[in-house]
């Protein structure tokens, strides 16, 4: 992995899918010669909340769906990618879809590939929990976390 805030930003995600975020990233790296930053992983419930009323009842773009509880960001099983250029700027407009074949490979989910809000920069690892989250939100909600506030997985 080639960005040290990256690197981080991993750290923070859930235990069980940090290796393979990492090893997604460090194969796009080197597939494609290309940086890329983590510029989000892991979202509170109440962060989430805040950015589903965006467009709302607040002010700006609608830029979700996903209320809190309900994306894969409050669990730290996702995380929103950007291309960063040799002088440190991001590029938001690196084709992402590029990526997808090796993010299949890892058993992700590209956002790009939604239907009603494409996604471009979000991968998910579902492990095989539902699209809205309801179960991870109940895993929580009945207190099955570690010490740490991670949702125990099974």
């Amino acid at each position: 992995m080639r960005d040290t805030i990256s690197i981080d930003r991993i750290a923070r995600l859930h235990p069980k899918v940090r290796d393979t975020f990492q090893q997604f990233i460090e194969e796009c790296e080197s597939t494609f010669d290309i940086t890329l930053r983590i510029m989000l992983g892991y979202r509170t419930i109440a962060e989430q909340d805040t950015l589903y009323a965006q467009g709302r009842t607040t002010g700006g773009n609608i830029v979700t769906n996903a209320k809190g509880g309900q994306s894969f960001h409050n669990y730290g099983l996702a995380v929103d990618l950007c291309h960063i250029l040799d002088n440190k700027q991001v590029d938001w407009n690196y084709d992402m879809s590029t990526l997808k074949p090796i993010a299949d490979k890892y058993c992700l989910e590209w956002g790009g590939s939604w239907v009603h809000i494409k996604d471009r920069p979000h991968f998910e690892a579902r492990l095989g929990f539902q699209e809205n989250c309801s179960d991870l939100l109940a895993i929580v909600k009945a207190g099955n976390v570690d010490e740490n506030g991670y949702v125990n997985l099974p």
